[in-house]
């Protein structure tokens, strides 16, 4: 479904790690403007809150369980977003990410490893249409 606005943003957009932060704000943004959000989180808690905070606005929002490190979640939530639109999800948000705190010089080759390939997934697992 594309943006009915003709402003050229797909009216469908996938957020990840919707449920704090940036990407809670970015999820409430974009279905204020009307978008069609899904807000992935890594819980069905953290889900149905995300639901609650976005309903206590008066805004429409999905959200759907996704744990980014494992590969199945992610393309079975891709395929729950895919029924549920178009085809989509249409955008992409790739916010979620494993957090880093300290100096990067304390942290072990393995850990930035980690974060690094989890920012990757992030879009590569999400986005089956990108190249």
């Amino acid at each position: 479904m594309r943006d009915p606005s003709g402003a050229g943003w797909p009216a469908s957009v996938m957020v990840t790690g919707a449920t704090s932060g940036i990407g809670l704000a970015t999820a409430l943004l974009l279905a204020r403007q009307g978008r069609q959000v899904f807000g992935t989180a890594r819980s069905q808690d953290k889900a149905d809150a995300l639901v609650r905070t976005a309903r206590a606005q008066g805004l429409g929002l999905d959200a759907v369980v996704m744990d980014l490190t494992d590969p199945a979640s992610c393309g079975d939530a891709v395929a729950r977003v895919a029924e549920r639109t178009d085809g989509g999800p249409h955008a992409l948000v790739a916010n979620a990410g494993i957090p880093m705190t300290g100096a990067i010089t304390d942290l072990s080759e393995d850990r930035i490893r980690d974060v690094l390939e989890a920012l990757g997934h992030n879009v590569r697992r999400c986005a089956p249409w990108a190249p």
